[in-house]
């Protein structure tokens, strides 16, 4: 959440997501400086324990369903910097093969997520932005936006 005694207004979610396989379904976020965040390139080689064992902004997302974001100072969804791929990983979570976190495999491929992830019957109401600034191998269905400044906010 955010508050005006805090100094990095803008750095705040209703839920802040690190963790990108996590499952997001049927959360209610409201009034906060962010809905729903998934700032993975801010953390892109991990934290605390798991610094230099993961690489967030390119992991797969859980399920994401039947969300509802609203009321919220800057974005309702935001996606933020993502790229899912096919990252090697073990029971814990932590990349086994760092070279599986590149955008091609060694022989040259296409290393994204193959089916992409799916954001299903998102709602976003009342917020100013919905989106993300860079984001590949994601589809969007059933999105609906209502009386956002920005309802689909896409920016590279």
């Amino acid at each position: 959440c955010s508050v005006n005694w805090i100094t990095n207004v803008g750095l705040h979610a209703g839920i802040f997501l690190i963790g990108m396989t996590n499952d997001l379904i049927e959360n209610r976020v409201a009034g906060h400086e962010n809905c729903l965040w998934t700032p993975g390139g801010a953390r892109g080689d991990g934290h605390g324990a798991a610094l230099g064992k993961v690489c967030p902004m390119y992991t797969p997302f859980g399920e994401i369903r039947g969300n509802v974001n609203h009321d919220c100072q800057r974005f309702g969804l935001y996606l933020d910097n993502q790229f899912p791929r096919n990252i090697e990983r073990d029971e814990d979570g932590y990349v086994t093969d760092k070279a599986s976190c590149q955008e091609f495999t060694a022989d040259g491929l296409d290393n994204g997520l193959q089916p992409a992830n799916v954001v299903k019957d998102e709602f976003d109401w009342h917020n100013m932005f919905v989106g993300q600034y860079n984001l590949g191998d994601i589809q969007f269905d059933g999105y609906t936006g209502v009386n956002n400044h920005h309802s689909m906010y896409w920016k590279s």
